[in-house]
């Protein structure tokens, strides 16, 4: 068993490879034999603790082991970039199988990919959170212009009372093809997560604005509406995401070389999807229970004993099999086909796919409803 140490900054790794002055590491794996071995973050002494920084790497296995997380503030796999001599690079050509996580964090859960070329993920399970997030947010390959992932293989990826066993969320970033076998969603929110791309502005390091200053600006730039309520990001610093209204995203497109990311077409074969109870769920997904739980029954809010910024998630019942906000046919957005979906337990009326045109409405009240028990925040 592998416990945390304590020690190092504000973000801390039990193990590192590949990142910054390190160089490149190459033909390595870490591969528990027999039974395989754990990792306990339980006691670990920052929350904000991830199990691999993986940076620039090549041909690499990691393989049978169990990670007992205590909802720390990363994924435990980060699939991420190193920058080194005027350039960045990250994994390329590996396998990450046969892992269980127990215990993960609503937003986060085992494998995060930022950058990653040619990986298999196989045989994969998250206890919450979300199992494999292919979510490509760094604003490093934003600065560069490179990154994202292509050539993404998964098998059997699975997820109990969690978020989404997969997502994808391009940000930014052009990614390519992702070819996934097998998911099983076991009480989770939904099955599989497509978000649509999208394009965030921050305002510039080192300069004072207040968040409606910074909307102000973007709005007196690119045409009034265009900006969303910016979001504090990093010290003193605001990210205004560009509403898809009028032709904003065309103007932003073309004074900064920014737009919307996607993913090649993907595929997704043999989708799983078993309702429960105990689902994490986020505040704006509360509304989709306006036709299939209009009286909000079995959801509960974490108390801030539990989450401390409340209103970040929720615990309820499934929603459904999946989220795909983008449409055919409509700029900037993609195609994830999703090839024989699966449902059980689930009671009519219930989400087959929740897209822009599903209905929403507030249904929940999201702050005065029943505190969560520990037994089903723990």
């Amino acid at each position: 068993t592998f416990y945390m140490a304590a020690g190092g900054g504000y973000n801390v790794w039990m193990f590192e490879m590949g990142n910054g002055s390190q160089g490149k590491a190459e033909n390595f794996s870490v591969i528990g034999l027999g039974n395989g071995f754990t990792i306990d973050l339980r006691s670990a002494p920052n929350e904000r603790t991830a199990v691999f920084k993986m940076g620039d790497i090549d041909n690499f296995k990691f393989s049978n082991f169990t990670i007992e997380d205590n909802k720390t503030v990363f994924a435990s796999f980060l699939v991420g970039i190193t920058e080194r001599d005027n350039d960045i690079h990250w994994p390329v050509n590996g396998i990450i199988e046969n892992i269980d996580q127990r215990n993960s964090l609503f937003g986060y859960g085992l494998v995060q990919t930022y950058a990653a070329d040619n990986i298999l993920f196989r045989n994969l399970h998250s206890e919450g959170g979300i199992t494999l997030r292919m979510e490509t947010d760094n604003l490093t390959m934003k600065d560069y212009d490179k990154g994202g992932i292509r050539n993404i293989f998964a098998q059997n990826i699975r997820g109990t009372d969690c978020l989404a066993p997969v997502m994808f969320g391009p940000h930014f970033q052009e990614n390519g093809s992702v070819q996934v076998d097998g998911v099983t969603a076991n009480g989770c929110g939904q099955a599989v997560r497509v978000d649509s791309g999208f394009v965030e502005l921050f305002s510039p390091a080192g300069e004072t604005y207040t968040r409606e200053q910074w909307k102000a600006e973007i709005d007196a730039t690119y045409g009034e509406g265009c900006s969303a309520q910016p979001y504090s990001r990093g010290v003193n610093q605001w990210a205004a995401r560009i509403n898809p209204v009028n032709d904003c995203l065309d103007k932003v497109h073309q004074r900064t070389n920014l737009k919307p990311g996607w993913f090649a077409e993907s595929y997704i074969y043999n989708v799983n999807a078993h309702f429960g109870l105990d689902a994490h769920l986020k505040q704006n997904q509360l509304d989709y229970f306006e036709t299939t739980n209009p009286n909000c029954d079995n959801v509960c809010l974490p108390t801030t004993e539990q989450w401390s910024k409340q209103g970040q998630i929720y615990i309820g019942p499934s929603l459904g099999g999946v989220i795909d906000y983008n449409e055919p046919g409509v700029d900037y957005h993609f195609n994830i086909n999703i090839e024989s979906l699966n449902m059980t337990g689930f009671i009519e009326p219930y989400h087959i796919l929740i897209n822009g045109s599903t209905p929403a409405a507030k249904v929940c009240n999201y702050y005065g409803m029943q505190s969560c028990a520990d037994s089903r925040w723990d």
